[in-house]
């Protein structure tokens, strides 16, 4: 198999040779890192030059933490203020994997995954590192977090309206936008068959565990689940698998958006994330004796829901999420929780014994995961040591201010991350700054330029 399970024991030259051994027509290679929003950013490299010297390269510092605009002016004087020094960026073993072609072609490109080395200063700006450090928190208190993401998003017409607005996805056999809906349909699925398949074969030669894909609420909108495992790798899967929808869609004709709530009246898109801790014996901590959510699994959501007020801004990056978080449905407004119950933001599955987890549920599409992951361990690690009880759980739906009442919009949810007491010690004091200074700055650029609609209601 070509990807992540063919160079298991190579380094990144020797494992380019092993896939050009294979595929000789790659020319060239793309070293990929995903920034704050995780957008893909890195660098291309002939294939001669990435077999001579490695993939290993110097990017300017503030790369890790541009905002949603690209922004490499980062604050906390990261950036401008510091001459923007370089920091080196080394592949991730076991991560190079042809990059998409079409069925019956030759790859003409591969990728691999990079991570940052931490500055002379010691300062971690990388996501993935962030997310290194929490797992090595847990690993000092005997514990080996697995997790598992669901990645939600919208087939959309590369086309946008006249308003910028996106437009549904055109059904490939009447050539009309996709008017079908209903949540498992596999009428839809076959409807949109060739990106699916396409989909599914680049996983595989990816390394990327997809265990299943269905269908969701909303026309043109599909969800993509992976297995669990370790993780980082977790994570990793799910920003490369972002990536991957995103090249797949473009090379049929779509547009991929990952947008908590492109459509107002349609579903939103969730990261739905599933989290469970093996002990030092490698058994499933919350594999506990009895019935339902044993002491150990309570405690940790109830670290999960005491700190999700505070983690929000991670949970929900931009103004478009907490219109998500308003629509109701399946999306919770307050840190609940409940036992096999979808409207609660804490899910127990039914599943029992070594399946036994949680599901975190409130954060969009748009989060990055490695921020989102990492601030999970850090709400159970929490509920662990401090033994925190969640309370009842929800029975039914959940009813509106059923739990600890959540941040409704950005603004809101800066200001609950500025004043935390528990999860910037967990995260990292100097990175949590960091992340709310550009949170912060990309907001206020933004709510600087008047809209569309302040000229049409009020000028």
């Amino acid at each position: 198999m070509d990807g992540i399970a063919a160079t298991r024991t190579l380094d990144d030259r020797e494992a380019l040779a092993a896939l050009l051994a294979r595929h000789p027509s790659i020319r060239h290679v793309d070293g990929v890192f995903f920034d704050l929003c995780c957008r893909p950013r890195g660098i291309r490299v002939p294939v001669r030059s990435a077999l001579a010297d490695g993939m290993a390269h110097g990017f300017s510092r503030s790369s890790p933490v541009h905002d949603a605009t690209g922004s490499s002016v980062a604050p906390l004087g990261i950036g401008e203020a510091d001459g923007d020094p370089d920091a080196l960026a080394r592949p991730v073993p076991e991560s190079l994997a042809p990059r998409h072609f079409a069925e019956g072609a030759e790859p003409r490109a591969a990728r691999v995954l990079l991570r940052f080395d931490p500055g002379p200063d010691g300062r971690i700006l990388d996501p993935r590192a962030v997310l290194e450090r929490m797992v090595a928190l847990a690993g000092a208190r005997g514990l080996r977090p697995v997790a598992a993401f669901e990645v939600e998003f919208y087939l959309i017409d590369q086309r946008p309206g006249p308003d910028g607005a996106p437009r549904p996805a055109r059904n490939r056999l009447s050539g009309e936008p996709e008017g079908r809906t209903g949540d498992q349909c596999l009428q839809a699925l076959d409807d949109f068959a060739p990106f699916m398949d396409d989909l599914l074969r680049m996983a595989e030669l990816q390394g990327l565990p997809i265990t299943g894909l269905n269908a969701e609420a909303a026309p043109g909108q599909f969800e993509a689940n992976l297995r669990h495992g370790d993780a980082v790798a977790a994570a990793d899967h799910a920003a490369l698998l972002r990536l991957l929808i995103a090249e797949t869609a473009t090379a049929h004709g779509y547009r991929a958006s990952f947008m908590s709530k492109p459509f107002p009246d349609w579903a939103g898109s969730g990261l739905h994330l599933h989290v469970s801790l093996a002990g030092r014996d490698g058994a499933n901590i919350f594999d506990e004796a009895g019935e339902g959510p044993g002491p150990l699994l309570r405690q940790a959501v109830g670290g999960l829901l005491a700190t999700m007020p505070e983690a929000m801004a991670v949970f929900a990056p931009n103004i478009n999420a907490y219109r998500r978080l308003a629509a109701g449905g399946f999306v919770a407004g307050a840190a609940s929780w409940g036992v096999d119950n979808r409207s609660v933001a804490v899910r127990v599955p039914s599943a029992g014994g070594a399946a036994r987890r949680l599901e975190h549920r409130v954060a969009g599409a748009d989060a990055n995961p490695y921020l989102v992951l990492a601030a999970v361990l850090g709400g159970m690690l929490h509920g662990l040591e401090a033994a925190a009880d969640p309370g009842a759980p929800a029975a039914g739906a959940a009813q509106p201010g059923q739990g600890l009442p959540l941040p409704s919009s950005l603004e809101a949810a800066l200001a609950a991350g500025a004043a935390a007491t528990t999860l910037p010690a967990l995260i990292g004091p100097d990175y949590w700054a960091v992340y709310l200074a550009a949170k912060r700055a990309e907001y206020d650029r933004f709510a600087a330029v008047p809209s569309p609609r302040e000229f049409a209601w009020y000028l």
